[in-house]
């Protein structure tokens, strides 16, 4: 704006041309002054008159191009004035003043935003996470792991293994004699191990607690729901 309507600086700018003007306005009046002077003493055609009378319409001229018309406000751009004029001046410093003013908000504005920006920028990197991921993770282009076909052979064999093993040891302890020693062996181990832990009473326990559990229980809800209606039958 101050380089389009040539306004560096308003206020000394405005003196500086009032200054102008009343220096313009005293040679005018000295000028005219002369002016009437000389035209008691020779005619108008003289010479000195006319030096006097064109003197004074410049002047009047540049006192006009420094006050400004009153019709035209606004500064032209076109014009091949270098300053704007006094008269255009409070305008030109009216408009000025609201852009200062904008500006100044702005400053302002953007001043506070920042330091705001400043301190939560510390504040952030004081809070440092406890984790931090350092590359986001991505699927693998094939698994590497557990091996699920390596599991399943491996659970078939053992499978088949065990199953020979026990189908074949079935066989072989059938066939086995009743005197053979390793037959009477395995029986006396496997009588001693279920009188040292009480299988026997370990199973019973645990049908009982299965019974209590699963098929008592509902028989003692019944139970208790005729009595309620017994009850309520007797008291009604």
């Amino acid at each position: 704006y101050s380089s389009q309507h040539t306004t560096l600086d308003l206020k000394e700018q405005g003196r500086a041309m009032l200054e102008a003007a009343a220096t313009l306005q005293g040679q005018l009046i000295a000028a005219q002054s002369e002016l009437r002077g000389l035209e008691q003493i020779y005619t108008p055609y003289n010479v000195r008159v006319k030096t006097v009378h064109a003197r004074i319409d410049e002047l009047q001229h540049q006192l006009e191009k420094l006050g400004g018309v009153p019709t035209t406000p606004e500064p032209d751009l076109d014009s091949e004035e270098l300053y704007p004029s006094i008269k255009q001046l409070p305008i030109v410093g009216l408009t000025y003043a609201d852009l200062y003013r904008r500006v100044k908000i702005n400053e302002t504005v953007y001043e506070v935003l920042r330091k705001e920006y400043e301190l939560a920028r510390v504040q952030e990197a004081k809070e440092i996470p406890v984790v931090k991921v350092m590359v986001p993770p991505e699927w693998p282009e094939r698994s590497s792991g557990p091996p699920r076909a390596l599991i399943l052979i491996g659970g078939v064999f053992l499978s088949f293994l065990l199953a020979s093993t026990w189908i074949f040891g079935k066989q072989a302890w059938a066939k086995a004699a009743e005197d053979n020693p390793k037959k009477l062996f395995a029986t006396g181990v496997r009588a001693e191990v279920a009188e040292h832990f009480h299988w026997e009473r370990m199973r019973q326990t645990a049908r009982d607690v299965f019974r209590e559990a699963f098929f008592r229980a509902p028989r003692d809800r019944n139970h208790t729901g005729h009595g309620n209606g017994s009850q309520n039958g007797d008291l009604g």
